[in-house]
């Protein structure tokens, strides 16, 4: 399954009443913009060793982290909370 907030992917679909949880080897992810399971990609904000997301000034775009492994994504109620690990 793939799913985006990006409104330029395949994955996005503004009627999704879900929330998911994306799971990279087995840890949640924090702060995903695309969940790929089947080409095991997710792509994120990027972030600095504060956590706090890393913005390119002279475009003014938020900074995009692309990570590799196994990928799962569960699926809860929108007002659920995600389990720490897979």
């Amino acid at each position: 399954m793939r799913l985006s907030a990006n409104k330029n992917d395949p994955g996005y679909n503004p009627r999704w009443a879900y929330k998911a949880c994306p799971y990279l080897n087995g840890k949640l992810v924090d702060k995903v913009v695309t969940v790929d399971e089947e080409n095991r990609i997710i792509i994120r904000h990027a972030t600095d060793a504060h956590g706090n997301v890393i913005v390119d000034l002279e475009k003014g775009e938020i900074l995009k982290e692309w990570m590799h492994g196994e990928v799962c994504l569960r699926i809860v109620r929108k007002n659920g909370k995600c389990p720490e690990g897979n």
